[in-house]
């Protein structure tokens, strides 16, 4: 990178944080999901304590837990219903750390053939991590789903929950995991992770 590109990322990322400052500082109250967001906004912006809320997200607990398990849906996708499924609800962004789960999947693969990864979510990673998939043969292990209306019943056919994001500034889908009583894999020391 030169240093005339440095110095232009410098001084974009200066001008930045003067107008989030210049804007946040016209609000009287400020809501967030989480104590380690809240500490954020008052280390980062220098905003007062007092101004700010935590209100953490919930989920509808009832709607995860009651969905009955129909791994009929399976069978839209050519998948046995006795191969191991992970799942994965995310955003698909780069910070979410998605290229690290398809390698993890590549490694899984040699030793459980047959184990399966449903991905669902959109976002600006979506064809990259598509393309990815295909460049190591996984199109039959790993489905991706895009948006999906109803996520309850996809938590209820997976096996594991799978989340390898380094950062989140809650984890609700984490939430909805345990709600559906669907264990969890997640990385430690991930600091959202602390409220759920």
């Amino acid at each position: 990178i030169s240093i005339v590109k440095k110095i232009f990322l410098f001084l974009q990322s200066r001008l930045q944080l003067h107008l989030e400052k210049t804007v946040i500082a016209k609000f009287s109250r400020i809501a967030t999901l989480s104590e380690m967001r809240k500490k954020e906004l008052i280390d980062y912006y220098g905003i007062n304590i007092s101004n700010i809320s935590v209100i953490p997200p919930g989920v509808n607990k009832d709607k995860f837990k009651n969905t009955n398990p129909n791994k009929n849906i399976l069978n839209n996708f050519n998948i046995n219903q006795n191969d191991p499924i992970l799942l994965n609800v995310n955003r698909q962004e780069y910070r979410k750390n998605l290229d690290y789960l398809i390698y993890e999947i590549v490694k899984v693969k040699k030793i459980i053939p047959n184990i399966r990864l449903f991905m669902i979510g959109i976002g600006s990673q979506h064809d990259h991590l598509k393309l990815l998939a295909r460049n190591f043969n996984l199109e039959s292990n790993i489905i991706f789903l895009g948006q999906v209306e109803d996520v309850s019943k996809w938590y209820k056919v997976a096996d594991y929950f799978v989340f390898p994001t380094k950062q989140e500034g809650f984890g609700q889908v984490i939430l909805e995991a345990m709600a559906s009583g669907l264990p969890s894999i997640l990385f430690k020391n991930v600091k959202g992770f602390t409220q759920v």
